[in-house]
């Protein structure tokens, strides 16, 4: 009976001290893991300290997204007033290519005809924005049946010094204003000139500027085109002038086989009772 209860207790012990050791090792791992800064929490500072980061961060990008968004708006303008430009001059080149126009048809001018105007001399227009004639495809009510709300071209040509409202969105308000002007341009003689006399050809020219509606003050315009640049401010103010955001000149000859050489003659500084007869 003593050897027994000897080796039973022998056995104990060894199978006990497997457990004893998982147990000690269990312990020191929960008082390491209970001493890690990891499982303690962030501290106030901590939490400052990355408030700061952030907000420094927030700082740091919101100017060049400020400033792309505005740029991108800027070139969306200056390409819209680029194609209502390039419209007027189709336009008016699609009604001199057919040849059936008269003066009215054309743009506005100063000088006479066979004169020597260059079409850089045209001043910028000094006409009041609000009111006047509008170039616009939209209708009074929106809806396709109803009145027109445009009223340009008309029946008179617009005179130089006037503003023309353009509507590019079809809604009957105005985003831009253009001027559209020309040259006398060059006839041939016979038959005698007149003031009714239409122009084989002649040089045009629109600018196109940006509309701001009342009250708003109308700055005095400028004939230098605004250039796009980097900033969150308007882009055609200059000098406390407004520029145009597109200029366009463009020569317009009538497709006349019969005058065709004499009208290239003097539009190359020729006469036409003398060298460029008809």
């Amino acid at each position: 009976m003593h050897v027994r209860s000897t080796h039973s207790s022998g056995i104990s012990r060894q199978a006990l001290r497997p457990a004893i050791a998982l147990g000690l090792a269990s312990r020191r791992c929960l008082q390491g893991r209970r001493s890690t800064p990891s499982e303690q929490g962030l501290t106030i500072i901590e939490c400052l300290v990355a408030i700061v980061i952030i907000a420094l961060t927030v700082v740091a990008i919101t100017p060049p997204i400020m400033l792309a968004t505005a740029s991108r708006i800027q070139s969306r303008k200056v390409e819209k007033a680029n194609q209502v430009a390039q419209g007027e001059v189709d336009r008016v080149r699609l009604l001199v290519e057919r040849g059936s126009y008269v003066v009215n048809d054309l743009p506005g001018t100063t000088g006479t005809i066979n004169g020597t105007n260059n079409i850089s001399s045209f001043g910028a227009a000094t006409g009041s924005p609000t009111g006047g004639l509008l170039y616009s495809s939209g209708t009074v009510d929106g809806t396709p049946t109803g009145a027109p709300c445009g009223n340009y071209p008309g029946a008179t040509p617009v005179a130089v010094t006037d503003l023309i409202r353009v509507d590019v969105d079809g809604d009957c308000k105005p985003e831009y204003v253009m001027q559209v002007f020309r040259t006398p341009g060059y006839a041939p003689t016979p038959p005698a000139l007149t003031a009714t006399s239409v122009p084989f050809s002649f040089e045009m020219g629109v600018r196109v500027y940006a509309y701001y509606p009342p009250p708003q003050p109308f700055l005095p315009l400028d004939t230098t085109k605004a250039s796009l640049r980097m900033g969150t401010g308007p882009l055609d103010i200059a000098g406390g002038k407004r520029r145009p955001m597109a200029v366009l000149y463009s020569k317009m000859a009538r497709n006349d086989s019969s005058r065709s050489l004499g009208q290239l003659c003097i539009q190359n500084g020729g006469n036409t009772t003398a060298n460029c007869p008809y």
